[in-house]
């Protein structure tokens, strides 16, 4: 519980973009006054979905002063990543080309813990279970009303205000600015308890006609398997367990490989699994906006931004963002701070740009799909609302 009501920064979102940014925050000013305000009551404890880190990502974390404590994680480096993406005929890539190395597939859980005590450990006070009520800014001050499980409203103020809430965007919707809607992406995924014996270690990647599937192990002796589909894909109501989800992955050779090898579907677990649904697609939110917005009003990962998983570029996205956030959220004064927030709107806008063609690119692959409808709709041309926004650059 926050034992005051004013502070210098709120944060509202305990993800790890906000936590990044609060810890990078309070290591450049120790003596600020930082509040996480987190609908959640408490730090998820269940597998989450979002495990990959590109090596890069090893120069936010030495920033962050967490290196060490990632390296002591339960984390593992990525190995090598197999495709059947352009065509049937599976393409290897290794991660060792990479100069920065082949980055890892995490413990998502216990790297948000580390972010958590990491932003504990330098001071800042959290609001957990308070969901956004307002956010109003009145004489360069932000008011933000929350109310607790107990419909016990909390009032808090600062300066500077931070939506880090992730792909609603909860506080720039209340602000009135909006993000991009034209990917109804879906991303249907288990987590299928590995057994001793699959010590396999690769990234597989294979398009079908109605989407396109990944599957790796996690460091959490737990194998993800997904499914990214349209969200009025017919394909959608038959897909409702777990178990159902590893059959149709047996129709793909490319992942039949690994799960013949080590599995035992239908009489194991993995045909109990919990069958979870989660929005994937690109969501981007007007950089225009944000950047005429109230002044000492800033969004961070997800809420800015949210990647395609075919990206793999979520967790570093939201580490990043943190990074350039604080330029503007540490500006000694007004005039400082609207220029340090147009030119991290105008690196946004870089970003978002590079993204989308890679995106595009990426999409274009398939070929032989191209007639059936969900390869169809992203090798057109670029959706209305993605177009406006590389429009305005």
């Amino acid at each position: 519980m926050a034992k005051s009501l004013k502070w210098d920064v709120i944060i509202v979102g305990a993800g790890p973009a906000g936590l990044a940014l609060a810890r990078n925050l309070l290591l450049q000013q120790p003596m600020w006054r930082v509040l996480i305000i987190e609908q959640q009551l408490a730090p998820p404890n269940a597998p989450r979905i979002g495990e990959s880190l590109p090596g890069a990502a090893r120069i936010l974390l030495e920033k962050l002063d967490l290196w060490q404590a990632f390296n002591r994680g339960n984390h593992q480096l990525r190995g090598a990543a197999v495709a059947t993406w352009d065509s049937a005929m599976p393409i290897w890539q290794d991660g060792l080309r990479d100069p920065q190395g082949p980055g890892w597939h995490i413990d998502r859980r216990a790297f948000e813990r580390m972010l958590l005590d990491g932003v504990r450990e330098l001071g800042a006070d959290f609001a957990w279970g308070q969901p956004l009520h307002s956010a109003v800014s009145s004489e360069s001050l932000w008011q933000v009303k929350c109310f607790d499980q107990n419909n016990e409203r909390h009032s808090y103020c600062a300066p500077i205000l931070v939506d880090a809430t992730g792909r609603g965007a909860h506080v720039a919707r209340k602000l009135g600015m909006t993000k991009s809607k034209d990917d109804t992406l879906l991303c249907a995924h288990a987590f299928l308890p590995s057994p001793a014996t699959d010590d396999d270690a690769i990234m597989r990647i294979a398009a079908d006609e109605q989407g396109w599937w990944y599957t790796v192990k996690t460091p959490l002796n737990l194998r993800v398997l997904a499914y990214h589909l349209d969200a009025k894909s017919p394909m959608r109501k038959a897909l409702q367990t777990g178990g159902q989800l590893y059959a149709m992955a047996m129709a793909q050779p490319l992942l039949a490989t690994v799960f013949k090898k080590y599995y035992a579907y239908p009489n194991s677990q993995e045909a109990k699994a919990t069958l979870f649904y989660r929005p994937a697609g690109t969501s981007l939110m007007d950089i225009n906006a944000l950047k005429a917005s109230v002044p000492g009003f800033l969004a961070v990962g997800d809420a800015l931004m949210t990647f395609d998983p075919i990206s793999s570029q979520g967790l570093f996205h939201a580490l990043a963002t943190a990074e350039s956030a604080v330029s503007v959220l540490a500006a000694p004064d007004v005039q400082a701070c609207q220029n340090a927030r147009n030119q991290y709107c105008a690196e946004m806008q870089a970003v978002s740009q590079r993204y989308l063609s890679h995106l595009q690119a990426t999409y274009q692959g398939p070929k032989r799909f191209a007639h059936n409808t969900f390869w169809r709709n992203r090798q057109a041309s670029l959706p209305c609302e993605r177009a406006a926004v590389l429009a305005s650059y």
